[in-house]
């Protein structure tokens, strides 16, 4: 009977903990390279420079999410798809891959009340 209690109380934590790991994250779409250099870098205009987060994405450099207490993320996903967001709050579904990274699965912008999603898939060009 124990050994089914043990059991059973470590097949819940599992699942709680693959739960947790998984759940939306919201917070402003940020350029990590922007971000990483000056912790103050949340915007798109930055250093002096207008749509300089947007700019940093369109070069294939990465991503990022500040949530709303301050934990930085960055993002697995496909910059060029993010870029116009740059500035915005956006909801991620995907995976925490470390304390620091999420692997996207889905991304919605906030427009308003309600969320729009974003297309990030690879689209190649022909």
């Amino acid at each position: 009977m124990k050994r089914l209690f043990v059991l059973s109380l470590l097949a819940l934590s599992v699942w709680v903990y693959a739960a947790a790991k998984s759940s939306p994250f919201e917070g402003t779409l940020v350029s990590a390279t922007c971000y990483m250099s000056d912790h103050s870098a949340t915007g798109n205009d930055m250093f002096g420079t207008k749509e300089c987060g947007s700019g940093c994405l369109q070069q294939g450099k990465p991503g990022g999410l500040l949530t709303r207490d301050s934990q930085f993320y960055m993002l697995d996903a496909p910059s060029l798809r993010l870029a116009p967001y740059v500035g915005q709050q956006i909801r991620i579904t995907g995976e925490e891959l470390s304390k620091d990274i999420l692997s996207v699965k889905t991304v919605a912008v906030k427009h308003g009340d309600g969320w729009e999603s974003i297309d990030i898939r690879y689209h190649p060009q022909k």
